[in-house]
């Protein structure tokens, strides 16, 4: 009985959590929701990869992610070329720097520094930020123009972009 009990719950809570990660809308439309990891990324990769020259839209809400394996997702992503991604509820972190990567990206974005854990505190990954910030310059942006906004963990910069060009509140 006890068994049967754990299961119909377990089902239950299944239920009514909401579905995250990538999901096909149709066509060539795709919503990213919830924590972005490595699944996520190369789910992103795959279905760029498979739409070579064809427009791709991604409707995203994210508080953000993991910052392993981001670099090969922007690269997929920016070389594509055209990939729209928009930000829905939020798009934060990983989430905001993957639109970043698209050339083409909307809406309302938050960035902060990327850090890691160390002795109980949270700091910055100074080496992995400067590594972002390049690879963002590489793709066009003005790293000056970003380069504050990589500097601490606990602050996010608001930024609305249309069609991938910053306009920073």
């Amino acid at each position: 009985m006890k068994i049967l009990a754990l299961v119909l719950v377990t089902c239950l809570l299944g239920c009514a959590t909401e579905r995250l990660g990538v999901e096909h809308i149709k066509d060539r439309d795709y919503r990213v929701q919830g924590h972005l990891d490595r699944d996520e990324y190369d789910e992103i990769i795959r279905i760029v990869r498979a739409h070579p020259k064809e427009q791709i839209n991604f409707y995203a809400s994210s508080v953000g992610g993991t910052s392993h394996d981001l670099f090969d997702c922007m690269d997929a992503l920016y070389q594509h070329g055209q990939v729209y991604w928009y930000s829905l509820d939020q798009c934060d972190s990983a989430c905001a720097v993957l639109a970043l990567s698209t050339r083409h990206a909307n809406g309302h974005y938050r960035l902060h520094s990327f850090y890691r854990h160390y002795h109980h505190h949270i700091e910055a990954a100074t080496g992995y930020n400067v590594q972002i910030l390049d690879r963002l310059g590489s793709y066009g942006y003005d790293k000056d123009r970003l380069h504050h906004m990589f500097h601490s963990p606990e602050e996010l910069w608001d930024v609305t972009l249309t069609n991938g060009v910053i306009d920073e509140h």
